[in-house]
């Protein structure tokens, strides 16, 4: 039998863009209501980084949407 590794990579995805275009609120406009800077915010929205638990709620409640609407798992798989 032959036995193939398949190793798994999780990434987090995030539409903060789209959701923030909906409130159109600028990066520096979203990253003050949230006490966060425009940088991290930048880094968050490019995938750069990931926010912290209680950064996604803030964000998720300054957007008006629930957390799932912006942020999901994604699982890759390399053969």
């Amino acid at each position: 039998p032959l036995s193939i590794h398949v190793a798994r990579t999780r990434r987090l995805m995030n539409s903060l863009v789209i959701a923030r275009a909906t409130t159109h609120l600028t990066q520096h406009q979203l990253a003050q209501e949230v006490g966060i800077s425009r940088t991290a915010l930048s880094a968050i929205e490019s995938g750069k980084s990931v926010p912290s638990v209680g950064t996604a709620l803030v964000l998720a409640e300054v957007l008006g949407v629930s957390v799932h609407d912006i942020f999901r798992v994604d699982t890759l798989q390399d053969a």
